[in-house]
């Protein structure tokens, strides 16, 4: 929770410390969870016809989350209830082949298919988006999705945090922090660990849905959240399909970056001569300091490094020092400050990697900003950039 004081600074964080408060309260006892780890493929088979087997006499709500590994699946996690939850292994560090042989694995992802894009499967998720990206790309499922936590969440409390571990604190009764199990886990550790964050993660998941079922009652927005549903639907499939790039254009374009850099290269290395500030990737910060600090001697400017202050010439320096410095300086560090946005905007945007089939990718984010803006950014598999906010000429 918050310190006092930093409450007394923010106020807005008042009403979670009161929620952390009244949790602590509570009597704080761990629920007996049925969790299914390191399952026989029999178990699997078998967990998931029961699925199936319900799915076709009543709708079913159905938690789903999964964990990666070197950007492929690791592993799946199903919660039919808040305690009860299986994970489904893929990957094995035990095994380089993976955990299952290939008939296998192909006829349980055949089986999770058909839960997973059933009409009476309610799936559910925690910014599923991410998950039904490498459903589709790896194993060619269209999921479907009926709620997302994070994207409910957002609809009736915009501007506040919404990662699961935040949403557990405040949506279900026993919470305990567990995120930074897989940020910790180490394959010398066995899959065990991760197996149970995943279930974790389904459980915390399904709880957290159904509470925030009657917030969003309570607050009238049911309304709103279908529509924010329907439009990341809308955004998933525009993420599937791409954008079409002219590639030529594409080319030529970073082509005419690329001679620009030159361009602005050979003016500062006969201006500064003998001296160079450049370096093998560009302009070296060890020569841009020497160029500051002890050929212009310049004022000098700071950057935080923890809990201290370390001397810089990074870019904001430059930028200050453009607005600040004595005329004679400012043609050399506005030179430096344009080669390096154009070395950032041919590599950002200009040099961009496609995609297998020629389009560009992103991911984007219907739940981000507090004013329900979307935001694109580098998708799951590293295709992509921001491409909403192009940066202006003289940025």
């Amino acid at each position: 929770t918050y310190h006092p004081a930093a409450i007394m600074r923010r106020w807005d964080w008042r009403w979670i410390s009161l929620e952390d408060l009244k949790r602590a309260n509570r009597p704080w006892r761990e629920p007996n969870y049925d969790f299914l780890i390191r399952p026989s493929y029999g178990d699997c088979v078998v967990w998931l016809d029961k699925i199936l087997s319900r799915l076709e006499r009543t709708t079913v709500k159905l938690a789903v989350d999964i964990e990666t590994r070197n950007r492929q699946i690791a592993c799946v996690g199903f919660a039919d209830s808040d305690r009860h939850a299986i994970c489904i292994p893929i990957l094995c560090v035990e095994n380089p082949s993976g955990y299952w042989d290939l008939e296998e694995e192909l006829n349980l992802v055949l089986k999770m298919r058909e839960v997973l894009i059933h009409p009476n499967a309610h799936i559910i998720g925690q910014n599923f988006i991410y998950d039904m990206q490498y459903f589709a790309r790896q194993y060619g499922i269209r999921s479907r999705l009926c709620d997302d936590t994070m994207l409910k969440h957002h609809c009736a409390m915009p501007g506040t945090q919404k990662g699961l571990d935040f949403l557990s604190s405040i949506y279900c009764r026993y919470h305990r922090y567990w995120k930074d199990e897989s940020k910790d886990w180490k394959p010398g550790l066995g899959e065990e660990q991760l197996w149970i964050y995943n279930c974790t993660d389904c459980v915390a998941t399904f709880e957290a849905n159904e509470n925030l079922d009657a917030v969003i009652d309570a607050f009238g927005l049911t309304e709103q959240y279908a529509f924010q549903m329907k439009t990341n639907a809308t955004a998933f499939n525009m993420m599937l399909r791409g954008v079409n790039i002219n590639k030529q254009l594409k080319a030529d374009h970073s082509v005419e970056l690329y001679e620009m850099t030159i361009q602005l290269r050979e003016w500062l290395d006969s201006i500064l001569y003998p001296f160079t500030i450049f370096g093998p990737k560009g302009v070296s910060s060890k020569k841009m300091m020497i160029l500051a600090y002890q050929i212009f001697r310049l004022p000098l400017k700071y950057r935080q490094a923890g809990k201290k202050k370390a001397l810089t010439a990074n870019k904001d320096a430059v930028e200050e020092w453009c607005n600040s410095v004595e005329p004679v300086f400012r043609p050399v560090l506005e030179a430096i400050r344009e080669f390096r946005s154009l070395l950032v905007y041919k590599s950002t945007f200009a040099d961009a990697a496609l995609d297998w089939d020629g389009r560009f990718r992103c991911s984007i984010n219907v739940s981000g900003a507090e004013t329900f803006r979307w935001s694109t950014s580098t998708d799951a598999f590293g295709f992509g950039t921001n491409m909403q906010n192009l940066p202006k000429k003289k940025e």
